[in-house]
């Protein structure tokens, strides 16, 4: 998966009984944009922006393209263990 892009980088936290937690971050400053977490009402991951951090297109599509990644991460493994599933029962 790809987590660095051309101003912003995404970092991975993980903490314990809880789903990931992605940090996004700026290039240079390493400061903290966003954050990309499990949205449980749309069965997604979506982006909490911080209030004082502004994204031209360019970072807008990158985060959009890492959304992107991450939800269809999320669906082929939420896919092979439901048709792992399907063929236990005879």
């Amino acid at each position: 998966m790809k987590t660095e892009y051309r101003h912003i980088h995404f970092t991975k936290e993980e903490l314990p009984k809880e789903k990931p937690t992605w940090l996004c971050r700026n290039n240079k400053s390493n400061s903290p944009l966003a954050r990309i977490i499990w949205y449980m009402l749309w069965k997604k991951y979506v982006v909490e922006f911080n209030q004082m951090a502004v994204f031209d297109e360019s970072c807008l599509a990158d985060i959009q393209d890492f959304l992107r990644q991450l939800n269809a991460q999320k669906k082929s493994v939420k896919s092979v263990v439901s048709k792992s599933g399907e063929g236990s029962d005879g």
